[in-house]
């Protein structure tokens, strides 16, 4: 985040620009307005998580705090139907099944399985 940025704006700007970076460019003219989507995620978010995470970057004057946001696309029609594709410079985003099987950071594994709670599923 930015210094006096929200937490949605921040969102907001993020997001925008890390599905823009991995659209596959054959539809990317066709997803529509990006900007609204990226509303409807933000405005039906449920946060999950907000605080302390431990992480190497952590020192005893400086810490990371993190705020989880989960937002549900039940029927594919905010961004599921969004194609990403692997390209050179830009990270990599896909759409993941998860389950408490997958090798992630202890954080990220802890934040998917309030996730899990809060949608009474099994990880």
């Amino acid at each position: 985040m930015e210094v006096g940025e929200s937490v949605s704006s921040s969102l907001r700007r993020i997001l925008i620009k890390e599905v823009l970076a991995a659209v596959k460019p054959a539809i990317a003219e066709e997803i529509g307005n990006l900007g609204q989507r990226a509303d409807a995620v933000i405005q039906n978010a449920t946060e999950v998580y907000r605080g302390y995470m431990d992480t190497l970057k952590n020192t005893d004057n400086a810490w990371m705090e993190t705020v989880a946001l989960h937002f549900h696309d039940e029927t594919r029609e905010v961004l599921g139907d969004i194609e990403f594709e692997a390209k050179d410079g830009a990270p990599v985003i896909n759409w993941q099944e998860i389950s408490g099987l997958i090798n992630l950071r202890a954080s990220h594994t802890f934040i998917l399985h309030k996730v899990s709670e809060l949608r009474n599923a099994n990880f």
